[in-house]
């Protein structure tokens, strides 16, 4: 069993359902013809003698964890809990789990014994290390699978969600993995969970988790889900929250023609609420949006309103995205000036922050106006701490930004004249696989120019195309214009048409 248990707990529950087995109880059987234990039937083969536990092969228990030791499928540690108590680990293989569960008749009934069991363990007095979160981890896998959701829910909410959010470098997969246990087979429908409130704070946290780790499809449809239990429940605010949260995502990959929609139903729906700076991340969006579309001169209306916003509240952190969002822009559209003065802004905000996302934000884009500036060195700097960031705490959404950058630091420094090549390979990979379609865009415009460096004409028009390509997102006006503008003028310098 997975988590921090003593062996007194192995030997608890291994008799207790070898007992019920043979009948001396009712609630729960397993499968155990001919008397075979769950060891011989895994392995078909006649138990092995135990040789490692001191406790020879006359205790069943024993010798049927040291022969799951053996063969690597139970691995155990002894260790000092930090307040003089020695605590025993054991780490199972999910086959073992996964097998011994399937002989149980009545599972719901032995997990229903076993969260008793992880219930009665004492909260770790300070958490430092992720074992020391196990045994309530393995409180809320039990209650799952013994169909009490909302008790799952609740110990979720209660012992595990913040002290996870602090640390989402290390939880992040395990939170994802723990949330998805509440949802119906392949994410179809609402949490499994009886208040509708409930459901959409599963749904959120679980589309904000996976855009996180650039899986903004899902995010997208989860994000949609929770807007419409948000409309249920009559909630203007968090509605118009998700729907700005809905159109970040739908912007990455490309999905420009809903995501204006939304935009405007966001801002509509903000307009209901009494507190107007909360209308900021709804003009952030519009502002990219417009950008994307080719008119940075109202995309800086936008962004100017959001600033007005953050500083009437003194929302610094807001002020911080703002900038950031304007230096993004400004960079696309070769306003280098603006751009700049843009991102040193964010970047001095952002370093007085403990937010990890508007951190690598500002690192990436100061690594990025730094490099259109002529200033390599200080590029460099910032955009290894863009990505050591990025990677340190699986935001998955700026890396392949940060590759791309990298790129082009690369290409003008030309030292290695791999090294563009490489480092664009890998923001394709990543971008690819996230359905980044914006950032493809980029991608492939810049290995355009790669090409036409070294005079592969065909290689370059193969590139373009693509970039083209990418960029067209829902056919116009919903394009990345930009790009569509200048692989169509490239296009055409080589002879080639569309």
């Amino acid at each position: 069993f997975r988590g921090k248990i003593g062996r007194e707990m192995i030997r608890a529950v291994y008799d207790q359902v070898a007992k019920l087995a043979e009948g001396n109880g009712t609630a729960v059987n397993v499968n155990a013809k001919k008397k075979k234990s769950w060891t011989d039937q895994l392995f078909r083969r006649k138990k092995e003698s135990d040789t490692g536990d001191g406790g020879g092969s006359s205790n069943p228990l024993r010798s049927n964890l040291a022969l799951l030791q053996r063969r690597g499928l139970l691995h155990w540690t002894r260790q000092d809990d930090g307040n003089g108590r020695i605590m025993t680990t054991y780490d199972m293989h999910p086959l073992v789990r996964r097998y011994a569960y399937a002989q149980l008749n009545t599972p719901a009934a032995v997990h229903t014994i076993l969260a008793r069991y992880f219930e009665s363990i004492p909260q770790p007095y300070s958490v430092r290390r992720p074992s020391d979160l196990s045994p309530t981890i393995e409180l809320y896998y039990q209650l799952v699978l013994a169909g009490d959701y909302d008790k799952a829910f609740d110990l979720f909410h209660e012992r595990l969600q913040s002290m996870m959010e602090s640390q989402i470098g290390v939880y992040q997969h395990i939170m994802i993995e723990l949330l998805q246990l509440l949802m119906p087979p392949e994410d179809a429908g609402a949490p499994r969970l009886s208040a509708i409130k409930a459901q959409s704070e599963v749904l959120e946290t679980l589309a904000e988790l996976y855009s996180m780790a650039g899986q903004p499809d899902k995010a997208v449809a989860l994000y949609k889900l929770t807007i419409k239990l948000l409309k249920q429940q009559g909630d203007v605010e968090a509605t118009a929250v998700a729907l700005s949260a809905l159109v970040n995502n739908q912007l990455q990959i490309g999905a420009l023609k809903e995501a204006e929609a939304n935009s405007q139903h966001c801002l509509e729906l903000y307009d209901q609420v009494s507190v107007r700076y909360k209308r900021i991340p709804g003009h952030w969006n519009n502002g990219c949006l417009i950008a994307f579309q080719g008119n940075w001169a109202r995309a800086k209306v936008e962004f100017g309103t959001a600033m007005g916003l953050a500083i009437a509240e003194n929302a610094t952190e807001s002020q911080s995205v703002t900038w950031a969002f304007r230096a993004q822009m400004a960079l696309l559209t070769g306003d280098i000036e603006e751009a700049n003065s843009a991102a040193q802004k964010s970047y001095k905000l952002a370093k007085v922050r403990s937010n990890p996302k508007e951190r690598i934000r500002a690192e990436w884009l100061m690594g990025w106006a730094n490099i259109e500036k002529g200033q390599y060195n200080a590029a460099d700097e910032h955009l290894n701490e863009a990505l050591n960031r990025c990677r340190s705490v699986g935001i998955i959404e700026f890396e392949p930004a940060i590759l791309l950058a990298k790129a082009k630091l690369a290409r003008i420094l030309g030292h290695d004249k791999e090294a563009p090549y490489q480092l664009a390979g890998d923001a394709i990979r990543i971008a690819q696989r996230a359905n980044y379609r914006l950032e493809l865009a980029n991608i492939y415009h810049f290995l355009t120019r790669l090409a036409l460096d070294v005079g592969n004409y065909d290689q370059a028009q193969n590139y373009a195309k693509k970039a083209h390509d990418y960029a067209l997102c829902d056919g116009p006006p919903y394009v990345y214009k930009l790009i569509v503008q200048e692989s169509e003028r490239l296009l055409r310098m080589m002879s080639y048409t569309l």
